[in-house]
């Protein structure tokens, strides 16, 4: 079986991935959930590192996690 993986840039439409692990259980050796300003101060860092560059070539920070449900 072939594995395939799509990388795809931030964006606003995906804020509800970072809403969905901020749950007690997911959260659990991590201090708890955060508050829901500190998840909106996350989501404009994410937006903002979306359009980097390195030695000219475009650079994406690579993150990962799963809904509690997972």
């Amino acid at each position: 079986m072939e594995a395939r993986v799509r990388l795809e840039p931030w964006s606003a439409g995906d804020f509800w991935l970072p809403e969905r692990k901020n749950e007690p259980i997911t959260t659990l050796f991590l201090g708890g959930p955060e508050p829901a300003a500190k998840l909106v101060d996350r989501r404009r860092c994410y937006e903002a590192t979306s359009a980097r560059e390195w030695r000219g070539d475009p650079v994406h920070e690579a993150a990962r996690g799963a809904p509690p449900e997972l």
